[in-house]
Parts: C-alpha cells; structure tokens; sequence
C-alpha cells in the first residue's frame, strides 16, 4: 500500500515490569502491520528464567511475527538498549512511554525521555500499550512543511487507512518565528505573514489525500509556544502522535515549538526521525 514504510526490523525495549505483556503485545501486532520481525532487546543478564518469561509471553500472546531475543547486560539501561539498536539493525524501536500520570497530564520516564533524544531509529512510545493491542481510531500528524513532514504524513495516512481510522488530523503551528524565518528565506517581506496564509499553505501540503478514505481536518495552531499543540492532541483525544524529526550526530532534532513533547506526551508517540544527510 502507498505510503507503508519499509521497515524490516522492530525492536521493543522489554523489561520485567507492570507493563512487560502490554508493551509486548503492542510491538507484536505493530511488527503485523508492518510485516516486520521482532526482536525483544532485555536490557539485563540473560538466564533460563528470562527465556521462558519471553517464551511464555509469545505464546500467551500469539505472536504471528518472527521474534527473537537479545541480551545486553551493564553499562545502563538505555546504554545497553542503543547499543542492541545498534548491533541488531533494528529499523523502528518500541517502548513504554510513561514515568507517571497525575492531574491529567502524562510525564515521559527518563528511560523514555533520553531515547526520544538518542535513538538511531524511528521511536514508537506508548502510553497506555494493551494486551489486546492498540487500534489507532484518531490520529494526529505535526507538519513543518519539509520533505520529512511530507513522508510522516504519507506513513500517517496509510496507518489510519490500515487501521480504518475515524479522523486523520494534520496540524501546522502558527507562531511569530514562523513568519520571521519565511521572511528571511525569500529576502522579501511578506506585509503580515498571517494565519490565512498559513491555512492556504497547509491545505495545498494534503491536498493530494483528497480522495483519501479517511476524513482528512487540517488546523493551523495559533500559539506563541508548542503547548498549544499539546492541548489540540489531548482535545480530539488522539490515539497517536506522529512528529518528523532529524538525526544528527548530536541526537534528535526537533523544530524549537516541538520541544514540549520531551515534557508531557499527550498520546502514543511516533517520532519518524531521519538521518541529517537525506535533509531535513
């Protein structure tokens, strides 16, 4: 189908936790989708006790996917989950999102926080994973008009036409930086740089989905800082998040009003980050 993404190999972060079958179960019927295989990456020594867990829970949870385990001991636990990235090829990772939940909103954990900063791979985090797996109903896409933002919106359209989504919401924020950087590219100034523009500009960015199964909304942000977008995710009650964003030799690199998503995720986040040389 257009637009699926070719990803061969998934991994999912898998730790002895609350949390263990749910986030398993997700990454499972994720690597179905995408006809990927799976690779649980066990930050922890290996023993027979873990092989039976890890046999037990592709049993129990009727894994269709090829699947295969992978141990790496000390150095922490992210460290040792980068390097199995790493080693293992893995193509697109997994992992639980959440440290804490209070007062509505949900706060990453610092395993979470420091992969969504460096991993060599596409990043899927979920919040709320479930043993039945997760239907994407409501999805959301962030767009900055680049190449990038072009393919997430492909990838997120085909996954809501996989999954038979109610809404495919695309947003585009509108900040004061936003007509100050246009300005400065043209070297021409553009009289107000207003919101109108904006929402010209970002209907001509989907109008090739016009035809799409999938009721496509497009909204333009109106903010001076990304926790409006924040707030627009929670409103529709978004399944999932998908962001485009660049890999550097650094780590990840979001657009300046993106950098709330390191705070507080408002839905299962899928961070599509590309490497800097393909141009971001």
């Amino acid at each position: 189908m257009e637009g699926c993404p070719i990803i061969k190999r998934i991994g999912v972060a898998s730790a002895f936790s609350p949390r263990f079958l749910p986030v398993l179960s997700d990454a499972a019927r994720m690597a179905e989708r995408l006809g990927s295989t799976l690779t649980f990456l066990h930050a922890g020594p290996h023993s027979k006790e873990a092989d039976q867990r890890f046999l037990t829970a592709v049993q129990d949870l009727n894994v269709q996917s090829a699947a295969s385990l992978v141990y790496k001991d000390g150095n922490g636990v992210v460290d040792s989950i980068l390097s199995m990235v790493r080693s293992e090829s893995i193509d697109l990772l997994i992992a639980g999102a959440l440290e804490r939940e209070t007062t509505g909103r949900q706060f990453l954990g610092n395993v979470a926080r420091t992969l969504l900063r460096n991993a060599p791979c596409p990043l899927l985090l979920f919040t709320h994973p479930k043993i039945v797996g997760t239907k994407f109903k409501k999805i959301v896409v962030a767009t900055d008009f680049s190449e990038e933002s072009r393919k997430a919106l492909d990838l997120a359209h085909w996954l809501a036409q996989r999954d038979q989504a109610e809404c495919l919401y695309v947003f585009s924020i509108f900040t004061p930086f936003n007509v100050a950087r246009r300005k400065a590219q043209t070297q021409r100034l553009l009289e107000s740089g207003t919101s109108d523009e904006e929402t010209d500009r970002l209907e001509a960015f989907v109008a090739h989905l016009e035809h799409s199964d999938v009721p496509i909304d497009f909204r333009v942000i109106r903010a001076t800082t990304g926790f409006s977008a924040s707030e627009f995710v929670k409103g529709v009650e978004a399944d999932l998040l998908i962001m485009p964003a660049r890999r550097t030799e650094q780590g990840v690199a979001f657009p300046p009003y993106m950098d709330w998503v390191f705070q507080v995720i408002p839905a299962n986040l899928w961070i599509l980050s590309f490497p800097e040389e393909n141009g971001l």
